[in-house]
């Protein structure tokens, strides 16, 4: 394109034969929600848009129209891109050959979990995109109107657990402030919050890309262990709220309770040369409380401990393939000599 035009403007097409005026023809190849790092909603969207009468109408335009609302929230210059494939297509359209779009757009984040609609705009207005115009209508874009959220793990030192995973909802739209609270069900009330500092989440944002704060859904919070953590059925909530203390107006995902079965078996002992070699597994979620894993050689007769030493366990697909509802199941093989 002549670096001279406008950023939006395409060039006047002299060598297009039999150019069909009322043309109009556009397609939108991909669009993705996300949002920056100030947590700014984003549209992204690429396509094209051929219109016959580009020649006088030669200034681009995205402008986002929300249904729900009914009335345009955005709108933005488009740079022309080259599109050789449409220009074969449409050879007797005008201005075909820069035709697309690559389009990055900022939209109110309240507004991302209404109904939106793209409008690819030829205009004789440089600055506004005004005046006389040709406009195309991309139908309503499908986004995500889910609650999705995953757990990933629970880790402890003794003292502090630690939680993390991912939340994402367009159900956020104007809840900026992200929370997770730990919940005991024998209470039957919350016992601890705390605050999220988002963690950069591309592989959620990849899998769910039409949800706007995926690719900043992650979390890591720390929890001081109280009683409560050992005795109780603790359950945790993830919460995407418009109150800054992590109350108001909400949207939960409540992961599910701690499993607290407890389950294990010894596989083999072998005595030999005074030696002890045992073997087996010991699969309970309540180890992610617990981190230090013992085995212990304990004499009936005398009714005293003999012997114990600390562990480490082993992988076990074996035993997760089992026992699936166990979230530590697969790290939880042991195979040691006294």
């Amino acid at each position: 394109i002549n670096t001279t035009l406008a950023n939006n403007e395409v060039p006047y097409d002299s060598t297009t034969v039999s150019n069909n005026e009322n043309a109009n023809y556009g397609y939108l190849d991909s669009y993705k929600l996300t949002e920056n790092n100030q947590g700014q909603a984003q549209l992204i969207a690429s396509g094209w848009h051929a219109t016959g009468a580009s020649n006088s109408d030669r200034y681009r335009y995205m402008i986002v129209f929300d249904n729900t609302l009914g009335h345009e929230i955005a709108r933005q210059k488009l740079v022309p891109q080259v599109r050789s494939d449409v220009q074969r297509a449409y050879s007797n359209v005008d201005n075909s050959l820069y035709s697309g779009f690559n389009v990055t757009i900022d939209i109110p984040n309240s507004c991302i979990n209404h109904s939106l609609s793209l409008i690819a705009r030829y205009s004789n207005d440089p600055n506004n995109g005004e005046g006389a115009r040709v406009d195309y209508w991309f139908n309503p874009l499908a986004l995500n109107e889910g609650n999705q959220a995953y757990l990933d793990g629970l880790s402890s030192n003794g003292n502090t657990l630690t939680v993390t995973g991912w939340h994402a909802t367009n159900q956020a739209a104007g809840r900026p402030y992200h929370y997770i609270i730990a919940w005991d069900q024998n209470l039957g009330h919350e016992i601890a919050r705390q605050k999220v500092t988002a963690v950069s989440r591309p592989d959620v944002a990849n899998a769910y890309s039409t949800v706007a704060n995926a690719v900043n859904s992650g979390f890591s919070v720390k929890f001081n262990l109280t009683p409560q953590f050992f005795n109780d059925n603790i359950q945790f909530i993830s919460r995407w709220t418009d109150d800054a203390a992590g109350n108001g107006n909400a949207v939960d995902y409540w992961f599910k309770p701690m499993n607290r079965t407890n389950r294990a078996n010894l596989d083999s002992v072998t005595l030999s040369n005074g030696q002890v070699r045992v073997a087996g597994w010991h699969a309970t979620d309540l180890s992610q409380l617990e981190p230090n894993h013992y085995l212990i050689v304990f004499d009936n007769t005398t009714g005293q401990q003999v012997a114990s030493e600390k562990v480490d366990l082993q992988s076990s697909q074996d035993v997760k393939n089992v026992f699936g509802d166990i979230q530590t199941a697969d790290h939880s093989r042991f195979n040691y000599t006294f």
